[in-house]
């Protein structure tokens, strides 16, 4: 059977997002269930796409879903739904929904729970931007696919996309 080549990943943009205290629903059907307030933060645009800059704006929600492994009792994966805009500096809205995947050690998971700083080597944090624009100038981001890293931090997200090709 023919392999076709893998794709490469191309810098697109890196962001900091500031985030409030989590707000814990409780243990539903589905899990831990967890809603993030998104505060602000901003975007800057990476190599040829320094033009895909600008802020977070206040007001997105990460809705997040905790669970632990069969037969362990500390939840160490993190199903991740971050939903906000972005305001470009041309004026340009943006909106963002990120599926996210972060797993974790029973130790480092009980650390982020704790709003605690963790080593962001020991943490699998994985994600999948899709983007929605009205603006001309980045409807291009609707046909493509991205991925991303991130790193929880006690009171922000760093979050570094790549445009995959």
């Amino acid at each position: 059977m023919m392999h076709l080549a893998a794709p490469r990943l191309e810098p697109f943009c890196s962001l900091q997002v500031q985030v409030g205290a989590p707000i814990s629903v409780g243990n539903t059907s589905a899990g831990l269930r967890r809603i993030v307030p998104i505060l602000g933060g901003t975007v800057q645009g990476q190599g040829d796409y320094t033009g895909f800059s600008g802020k977070v704006i206040e007001g997105g929600t990460d809705y997040q879903i905790h669970h632990a492994e069969p037969g362990e009792t500390t939840p160490t994966v993190a199903h991740l739904d971050a939903r906000y805009t972005l305001s470009l500096l041309d004026g340009s809205a943006v909106y963002v929904r990120n599926i996210a995947l972060r797993v974790a050690n029973a130790e480092f998971a009980e650390q982020l729970m704790r709003g605690e700083a963790v080593d962001g080597s020991k943490i699998y944090f994985r994600c999948q931007p899709q983007f929605e624009v009205a603006s001309p100038n980045w409807k291009w981001l609707m046909r493509h696919q991205f991925v991303g890293t991130g790193r929880r931090l006690p009171s922000e997200v760093l979050l570094s996309f790549f445009i995959v090709r």
